[in-house]
């Protein structure tokens, strides 16, 4: 069964109706289950939201983690944690997709944003269930090689498998925030890719 949501917007603040945060201190959430088609594999992803600590205790990390279930396990197993980092993201969440049709790969939404920044994006996780391993692809290579030409590209949203367990996502040029022109010349608008 596939997720709906994708990566749930997890925070320590409550966006308020003036358009404020106010703080609301430490949270936790768990991503609905994701089972396969034949119930025999299933994932989650927990997200928790808490204080920096006492030199700022009114702002928020996230560390996130992704949890499956398979045939060799008996319970569930922690697969990938991201703690949070100025590199790698302060406000990040995951969200299970779906497992491909032929038992292989789950599809994990995951998104890295930064309080206190409007940097961010969505990008994918791949789950092999061949191996146990996480393979975060890095598109602006592939693209290189497929079209010839240095590419910055944005994932857009929805991610899905179709029957023959490919992945089809949505790619477009990246845009820099308070611009309109984008960085390369690579899609026509958004695109769907295989």
């Amino acid at each position: 069964m596939a997720s709906e949501t994708g990566a749930p917007w997890v925070s320590c603040f409550e966006h308020l109706p003036n358009g404020e945060g106010a703080w609301k201190g430490p949270k936790t959430v768990r991503t609905p289950l994701v089972t396969s088609a034949d119930g025999k594999l299933r994932a989650y992803a927990q997200i928790e939201a808490k204080s920096e600590g006492p030199k700022n205790p009114k702002g928020c990390l996230n560390t996130v983690r992704l949890f499956v279930s398979t045939q060799r396990s008996a319970g569930f197993r922690q697969v990938f944690l991201q703690k949070p980092s100025l590199y790698d993201g302060t406000a990040n969440s995951l969200g299970p997709i779906s497992w491909s049709p032929n038992g292989r790969w789950l599809l994990v939404e995951f998104l890295v944003g930064s309080y206190e920044s409007d940097a961010g994006g969505f990008s994918i996780l791949l789950y092999d269930n061949s191996n146990g391993k996480i393979v975060e692809p890095y598109f602006d290579p592939m693209l290189k090689t497929v079209l010839k030409q240095n590419c910055s590209s944005w994932v857009g949203r929805p991610f899905h498998f179709d029957s023959l367990s490919r992945v089809h996502l949505r790619l477009s040029d990246l845009i820099e925030i308070g611009d309109d022109k984008p960085l390369t010349h690579c899609f026509h608008g958004e695109e769907e890719w295989v």
